[in-house]
């Protein structure tokens, strides 16, 4: 796989870019904003860590991160990058889910986001999992037919995707204990 050698090349200048096998793409391929959307939940997931947060999330966060380039290689490669990581990391955040839900007042409305700043930041990493998972189906299904492999391997990332920004919700309503969790005031009574 290609790494980074140098920022500026202006190659991008035309309005295309290059995936990791060389392949030139245009920048607004389904795959460059799949990418792009992975690589911004990324660099929001490094500002929540500098938030004021327990450790065992700071790690967790961190290990995030490290599988978010695992799927940004999986986009780059059109599915031909494989990674366990991405496998192993969706029982992972399945298991942590269930163990902070069980401490947590279930829901009766929708949440409203704030409250302070860690619960707001987990937010934002949510929402922009969220889009990054959508631009990633976006990209599979625009992607011609492919390989039962390569598919899977696209399907497990976003899965992971997905998982995440539940993870995420449920740490955002975890974080919220500093103060009141405020929920939605529910819809007018006067609606049809």
């Amino acid at each position: 796989m290609s790494r980074i050698n140098r920022v500026t090349t202006k190659s991008g200048d035309r309005g295309k870019t290059s995936l990791a096998p060389g392949l030139r793409v245009d920048k607004s391929d389904f795959s460059i904003g799949a990418l792009g959307s992975v690589d911004e939940l990324s660099a929001f997931l490094g500002l929540l860590r500098t938030e004021l947060i327990q450790k065992e999330e700071e790690t967790e966060i961190e290990q995030i991160q490290q599988i978010t380039f695992e799927i940004g290689a999986i986009i780059s490669t059109s599915g031909s990058y494989s990674s366990a990581k991405t496998e192993r990391g969706v029982a992972a955040l399945e298991e942590t889910i269930q163990n902070l839900n069980d401490n947590l007042e279930p829901l009766k409305e929708f949440v409203v986001p704030g409250g302070n700043k860690a619960n707001a930041l987990y937010h934002v990493c949510r929402t922009v999992a969220r889009r990054a998972e959508r631009e990633l189906w976006a990209f599979f299904k625009s992607s011609e037919a492919l390989e039962k492999e390569k598919a899977m391997n696209i399907i497990n990332a976003a899965t992971y995707l997905n998982r995440l920004s539940d993870l995420l919700f449920v740490r955002a309503r975890a974080n919220q204990e500093r103060s009141e969790e405020r929920l939605w005031d529910g819809p007018e009574d006067n609606l049809n």
